[in-house]
This record gives structure tokens, C-alpha cells and sequence, in this order.
């Protein structure tokens, strides 16, 4: 798994019932899955400015009001 703030991969496999996602590297503190949408927006060639400013419907990347 990786940080979606820093990138760092983590080292270790975090078990299914491990809900709460650490970095090691830059202390960031997420939901898991959280952490995993935000990864998965910027490798699919999106940058928002933060992925919690983005309401569904928008385009990605625009900010919620």
C-alpha cells in the first residue's frame, strides 16, 4: 500500500481488519480506504487539489462549494 500524500510504500501488509491506514514516512493518518482512492485518482493521471474538495458529479478536480 501507498501513502497518497507522500508515495512512501509501506513496508508491511496491513491485515483486512486493519481499517486505519499510517505512513511511517510522513505520519499521515487516513481511513484505508481513503487512502487507497485518493492513490488511485492520482495514477489515473488526476491531480485534485485534495480528493475530500471533490463532490460526485463534479468534474475531478473542481472544488466543492
Amino acid at each position: 500500500m501507498d501513502c497518497s500524500k507522500c508515495g512512501a510504500r509501506t513496508k508491511h501488509c496491513l491485515e483486512l481488519s486493519q481499517r486505519t491506514y499510517f505512513c511511517d514516512v510522513c505520519g499521515l493518518v487516513s481511513s484505508r480506504d481513503k487512502n487507497s482512492a485518493a492513490v488511485m485518482v492520482v495514477r489515473a493521471g488526476f491531480n485534485p487539489a485534495g480528493v475530500d474538495g471533490i463532490r460526485p458529479g463534479c468534474p475531478l478536480g473542481t472544488q466543492a462549494a
